[in-house]
């Protein structure tokens, strides 16, 4: 069982509208409930291929970034951050085990105590690898993950 002070770690794709890619004030809804039930949440995104923060415009990454926290504060909570981790086509398997170690030892936790809700099928690979919970919210989840229909069924397995 995981510890309270361990956080949940939620896909970012999972939080926002598909058409507008901006939050959803329903899933946002969905996470806040969640949160209130005592537990934190950090969210997983994939490394951008690269950051392109100009001096007028803010890198779309960051941009999002933002929004998730403004979101998440206006519905009354707060997240415990948002992670960039390396989960593609060429990334190193043992580079994401490596970056979910280095983030369970930050919580001080064991890495099998990890907990992943999301869709990538590498990110919820990796976590299986090194002994944790991952919960597929996709069509088809990887062996060893459960699957569920919408964030709130797997938020509401994990309750």
């Amino acid at each position: 069982m995981t510890g309270r002070g361990a956080p949940v770690l939620i896909q970012r794709g999972l939080l926002l509208d598909a058409q507008r890619r901006l939050p959803d004030d329903d899933r946002i809804g969905e996470l806040v409930a969640f949160q209130r039930g005592g537990r934190r949440v950090l969210v997983l995104a994939r490394q951008p291929a690269r950051w392109r923060p100009t001096r007028n415009s803010m890198d779309q990454d960051l941009g999002l970034q933002q929004a998730l926290h403004q979101a998440v504060g206006r519905a009354g909570a707060e997240l415990d951050g948002i992670l960039y981790v390396t989960v593609g086509l060429f990334a190193r398997r043992q580079a994401r085990l490596d970056e979910l170690v280095e983030l369970a030892r930050r919580y001080q936790i064991k890495p099998a105590e990890l907990i992943v809700v999301g869709a990538d099928p590498t990110l919820l690979e990796s976590v299986i690898q090194c002994g944790g919970r991952a919960l597929a919210v996709a069509d088809h989840a990887p062996d060893g993950a459960s699957r569920h229909d919408s964030l709130k069924s797997a938020l509401t397995a994990l309750a």
